[in-house]
């Protein structure tokens, strides 16, 4: 009896443990601070619309009735305000694909159209996707929209017609951003500081990323094809024959089309990056020097920060000056004054050590060859 009593209690304790086990690396796999926003139960449907939803409770989404002639290829949408952390957040669009059509989404922030989106095609209907709409900065109060339209592909005969897709999307996932890098770069030597002055060639970054967007710093290099069939080549009179540039380049003059966060990015960190670990023995504010090539108004922006931050003295650095050469600028561009006021562009250092600057793309086609930190105002460069 004793023993029948003590397996028993090892049974009991075995399976208590086990659960516990199980609960834990559930709780590993499901990130805390992550935001999973239902369709039905976080947004509030827009009724004012061209297209309205209605709520599909079998499969957890808002749906477009399709049915209806006059709800075809319209935008439904729904939107609500975001009561998360300020900050920067990954995106993706829970949806599900339908044989029947490609459906289409669009994402916005407070009325700005951030991402495009069409489901994959699919042989099997309601299988769960997710929708790559890349890293966006949000503050709390922000109003998201997620619309989508109900589509055809004309491959299912249906009635007098063929059958459509319904914009179906069951949530929104924001997973927060953590911009630190010194963990990634620990082992990387740094460039160091000297007397007020740091001069670095761009081509020599120890972090290069598309940061989840379709743009990317890639090396021209003297002597070796261009990337992406690049046929404008700066090399020759770039200070160490290479420099990087942000490509794909598709927004070359002011009549090509400006896709938000995808050929221009006005929010710093949402962009293709570079960054650079660097050793300060002066702390204090220094003076933020870009050696660029520009042939256009479209293809002279960047930002530059700090361990992740973006302060607001480093955003928009603008060149206008100097077309069509390697030109210094330390410009920050205003609605005053879109060329920038010279020397305004700055970053402080608070304490001395290893700090990591971050270059983020404003503008596709940037073509970036050194930067230099100063601390006194009155230096320039000179090549």
């Amino acid at each position: 009896m004793k023993y029948f009593i003590c397996l028993i209690i090892t049974c009991l304790c075995f399976q208590l443990s086990h659960s516990q086990l199980l609960v834990k690396e559930t709780q590993d796999l499901v990130k805390s601070d992550t935001f999973v926003l239902n369709s039905i139960n976080d947004f509030k449907i827009d009724d004012d619309a061209e297209a309205v939803y209605y709520q599909e409770k079998k499969r957890g989404t808002l749906a477009i009735n399709a049915a209806k002639i006059e709800l075809r290829d319209k935008w439904a949408s729904a939107s609500l305000y975001f009561e998360g952390e300020t900050g920067y957040y990954s995106a993706e669009l829970n949806t599900i694909t339908e044989n029947d059509g490609e459906s289409n989404y669009e994402f916005y922030v407070n009325g700005r159209i951030l991402k495009a989106l069409v489901n994959p095609e699919t042989s099997e209907s309601f299988k769960e996707v997710k929708l790559k709409i890349g890293k966006l900065f949000l503050k709390k109060g922000d109003k998201i929209k997620v619309a989508s339209k109900a589509v055809t592909n004309g491959k299912i005969p249906e009635n007098d017609g063929t059958a459509w897709s319904r914009g179906r999307w069951k949530s929104l996932i924001l997973s927060p951003v953590d911009f630190d890098l010194a963990n990634e770069l620990s082992k990387v030597a740094p460039f160091e500081e000297k007397d007020g002055l740091l001069v670095v060639e761009a081509e020599d970054f120890h972090f290069n990323t598309d940061n989840e967007s379709p743009r990317k710093f890639l090396l021209h290099k003297y002597g070796e094809d261009l990337p992406m069939g690049n046929t404008k080549n700066h090399t020759e009179t770039a200070s160490g024959k290479a420099y990087l540039k942000a490509l794909p380049d598709t927004r070359v003059t002011h009549d090509d089309k400006l896709i938000i966060n995808e050929n221009f990015f006005p929010t710093p960190g949402i962009g293709g990056m570079v960054s650079y670990k660097v050793k300060i023995n002066n702390p204090g504010t220094y003076y933020v020097w870009v050696r660029a090539f520009s042939t256009g108004a479209e293809d002279n922006g960047i930002h530059v920060g700090v361990n992740g931050t973006w302060p607001k003295s480093g955003q928009r650095i603008q060149l206008c000056k100097g077309k069509h050469k390697w030109t210094w600028s330390s410009a920050q561009r205003v609605p005053e004054n879109h060329c920038g006021n010279p020397q305004t562009i700055t970053l402080t250092f608070e304490e001395a050590g290893e700090h990591i600057i971050s270059f983020s793309m404003r503008e596709d086609g940037f073509e970036l060859d050194k930067w230099i930190l100063a601390k006194d105002k009155t230096y320039i460069p000179e090549n």
